[in-house]
């Protein structure tokens, strides 16, 4: 295993997460940042699914068991925050949904608002416009480690 890291050291060649099992639904009232967000996770080969609202996100997360919410709190009709209360209330039916990781993907970056987003029952905050860095910590982190698989990038 030694020389396998040395020659990855060598070549500049880095592990890469993939999971194309894996189940993402992204939810952003903007669809340019939609479009972005998909362009962004293709590296991971994950199947992403893009809602344009709270509601819309809470009727995709009734009909498919995803690995991972990426959801902005900011949108009309209904806000990322009352979404994730509605759907940690389908948890008393399905543990799923008391479990399933809701990232807070926002362009907010004043602390403050990060606590109070985690306070709320997200589970994790993502920064807009995200790095490439970022998101492989939150695919690793998030995705079950048995839908992972590791690719030399």
């Amino acid at each position: 295993m030694p020389i396998l890291t040395d020659l990855n050291r060598v070549w500049k060649m880095e592990e890469k997460t993939q999971s194309e099992s894996a189940k993402i639904l992204v939810v952003d009232d903007i669809q340019t940042n939609l479009i972005v967000a998909k362009g962004l996770l293709e590296p991971y080969r994950v199947q992403v699914d893009l809602c344009e609202s709270g509601k819309a996100a809470i009727a995709a997360v009734r009909t498919k068991n995803y690995d991972l919410v990426l959801m902005d709190y900011r949108m009309p009709e209904m806000d990322g925050i009352e979404a994730v209360r509605r759907i940690r209330a389908f948890g008393v039916d399905n543990p799923h949904y008391e479990n399933v990781p809701i990232v807070a993907f926002t362009a907010e970056m004043i602390r403050d608002v990060k606590k109070m987003l985690l306070q709320s029952g997200f589970d994790d905050y993502l920064a807009k416009p995200a790095s490439t860095a970022e998101l492989d910590t939150m695919i690793e982190k998030w995705i079950p480690m048995s839908k992972q698989l590791k690719t030399l990038a």
